[in-house]
């Protein structure tokens, strides 16, 4: 499906939001919110650290740092039935580079989202989520980031599950990724992806659970334009405590394209206290890297640890370790990890400010580009203004 095609279906929501018949009085809610922001970013052109000094000696202008200033209206809209739940939010955001005004761009983000119930024991959803970013970091997951250029994402997902039983339950999904990139160096993926889950409770703390998934990587490029794979997995969550909770899940997949077994797995564990909550988890699974036509083990380690000052004060401090190998063999290593410290200030009902600090680095192992190294810090402030909440 295009994205032209999946635009028009997110845009085909709006009237059903509101449609005569559909919402009833007081069940239709309009929020506009504006976001206005100031930025330091070290690497703005995002140039490696192996370019540096022939980057200053052709245009020292075009290297190094820059304040950034952002503005993103924003507009979300929700209409609540008795059985379903309609949402969808739209915000541009733009940047203005003030020492490089040739980076000045307008980011997109547009949001569409159903989820209800067929009946008591059974519930569906179908979500759209569109971006268009000059950041690989916000567009993909991977941990990666590649030069600055024009990244569009499209991610559709639809599925449901049923209470089969009083304590089993079986859900399946099915999703649309497509990632297209609009500059020289990089590979558009599209990959779709079928899953079943059949959960069943042991006790009141303990849950089990097998998953089967399908997965078709599409490549725009390159010898292996398309990959499938089939992964069989198990898993748990175990609630220790009523503030401990313990999620682990593991199983192998195999690649019949590439003929290549591996396994997959992820595991995770919070610890809520009274006011601060941590968070600490692993996940290794398949992706498109979207810099050759191959895919990728990503094995990603991330901590996140959250502190309520007061009931309007929270601070964070969170990092990502992220690995990426490609497979069968190493055309693509690449390691990067991503530091995250702030906080926000609830002011009233309708203003929010938020500032902190961020550091990424990143550095290949081997494959195309062994040795190379990028490095990259910002230190920012955000105020958020809701000047119309309405409820009709």
């Amino acid at each position: 499906m295009s994205l032209k095609i999946k635009g028009a279906l997110v845009a085909s929501l709006l009237p059903v939001l509101f449609a005569p018949g559909l919402a009833a009085a007081g069940d239709s809610t309009v929020t506009l919110s504006m976001m206005t922001g100031a930025m330091y970013d070290t690497n703005v052109e995002l140039v490696p650290e192996s370019m540096h000094h022939e980057c200053f000696r052709l245009d020292a202008s075009k290297c190094g740092g820059d304040y950034v200033l952002t503005l993103s209206p924003r507009i979300d809209l929700m209409n609540e039935q008795k059985n379903y739940s309609l949402d969808f939010q739209y915000s541009p955001t733009g940047y203005a580079y003030l020492g490089h005004p040739n980076l000045d761009y307008v980011s997109q983000l547009a949001s569409a989202a159903v989820t209800g119930a067929i009946s008591p024991r059974t519930r569906f959803f179908l979500r759209d989520t569109y971006t268009y970013t000059m950041e690989s970091l916000l567009a993909t997951t991977t941990g990666i980031q590649t030069a600055r250029g024009a990244i569009v994402s499209n991610v559709a997902a639809v599925g449901g599950d049923h209470d089969a039983t009083a304590k089993s339950n079986v859900a399946v999904s099915a999703s649309d990724a497509e990632v297209w990139y609009r500059f020289p160096g990089t590979v558009s993926s599209r990959t779709d992806n079928a899953a079943v889950t059949d959960s069943y409770k042991m006790t009141d703390n303990l849950s089990v659970r097998g998953t089967y998934s399908f997965m078709n990587i599409y490549f725009d490029s390159g010898s292996n334009t398309n990959i499938q794979n089939h992964t069989v997995s198990a898993g748990f969550t175990y609630s220790a405590t009523p503030t401990v909770v313990l999620d682990v899940s593991a199983g192998a997949f195999y690649s019949p394209d590439i003929g290549q077994y591996n396994w997959v797995g992820s595991a995770s564990i919070s610890k809520t206290f009274q006011a601060s909550t941590w968070t600490a988890s692993y996940s290794r699974g398949v992706v498109p890297t979207g810099l050759v036509a191959e895919e990728a083990i990503n094995q990603t380690y991330t901590l996140a640890w959250t502190y309520s000052m007061t009931s309007d004060f929270d601070i964070g401090v969170s990092g990502d370790y992220a690995k990426n190998k490609t497979i069968p063999q190493t055309v693509l290593d690449v390691t990067s990890y991503d530091a995250r410290l702030g906080g926000t200030w609830r002011i009233n009902s309708w203003a929010t400010l938020a500032a902190g600090v961020t550091h990424f680095d990143q550095w290949s192992k081997g494959g195309t580009l062994a040795g190379e190294a990028f490095s990259r810090s910002t230190i920012f402030a955000n105020l958020t203004l809701i000047p119309l909440e309405r409820r009709f």
